[in-house]
C-alpha cells in the first residue's frame, strides 16, 4: 500500500491507523487510565509552554507525525514542535519536526512503544526528548538525545517533578496521573 492509499484508508475510519513500509498499522485499543494520563499529558505540556517556550505549540493525540527517513505517519498521544512548523500537507497534514513526543504505556501498546516505534522516532533530527508514561504505575521515563546517544532519566512516585529539558519546564507527577486510579 502507497501513503495516498493509507491516508484515504484513515480518513474513512473513526480508528486511528498508523502507516510504515507499505503497511497500515491499528493503534493499540485505549483503557480509561490510558485516555486519562494522554489528556493530562497534552494539558500539562500546553500549561508548561505558556510558562517557557511560548512560541512552540503542544498537540494531542489528533495529530500525526511524518518520520521521512522511514517513509512512516504516526499518532503519538502527544507532542511538541516549534517554529518554523515544519508540516507536510499532501496527501494529509502531519508535522515533521517535533522537539518533544510523550507515549502512554498500556499493556497492548507498550512494547510498540519501547521498540518499533521509539526506533522509528529516532529517525527524526528534531527530537531531542521521548517520553514515556506507565498507565499501569506512576512511573514515567524521560529519553533525551544527547549527540547520537540517547539517555534515560525515570521518574517514580506522586511526589516527584519530571524535568522536561527540551521544553526548561516540568511537569508533576500528580497533574501527570491526576484523576487515574491504580
Amino acid at each position: 500500500m502507497d501513503s495516498a492509499a493509507y491516508f484515504q484508508l484513515d480518513e474513512q475510519t473513526e480508528e486511528k491507523l498508523e502507516f510504515y513500509d507499505g503497511k497500515v498499522f491499528p493503534v493499540g485499543a485505549r483503557t480509561i487510565n490510558h485516555a486519562l494520563v494522554s489528556g493530562n499529558i497534552y494539558a500539562g505540556l500546553r500549561s508548561a509552554l505558556s510558562c517557557g517556550k511560548a512560541k512552540c505549540q503542544a498537540f494531542g493525540s489528533q495529530v500525526r507525525i511524518h518520520i521521512q527517513a522511514v517513509n512512516a505517519y504516526v499518532y503519538p498521544d502527544a507532542s511538541i514542535a516549534c517554529p518554523p512548523l515544519n508540516t507536510v500537507s499532501e496527501p494529509a497534514e502531519a508535522i515533521a519536526n517535533p522537539i518533544l513526543i510523550a507515549e502512554v504505556l498500556s499493556p497492548s501498546t507498550e512494547s510498540y512503544d519501547r521498540g518499533g516505534k521509539f526506533h522509528r522516532y529516532r529517525q527524526l533530527s528534531s527530537l531531542q526528548e521521548y517520553v514515556l508514561i506507565d498507565s499501569q504505575s506512576y512511573t514515567v521515563e524521560v529519553y533525551r538525545r544527547k549527540g547520537d546517544l540517547w539517555q534515560i532519566v525515570v521518574f517514580s512516585g506522586l511526589e516527584q517533578e519530571v524535568a522536561l529539558g527540551a521544553i526548561n519546564g516540568s511537569l508533576s507527577m500528580e497533574a501527570i496521573y491526576s484523576g487515574v486510579e491504580l
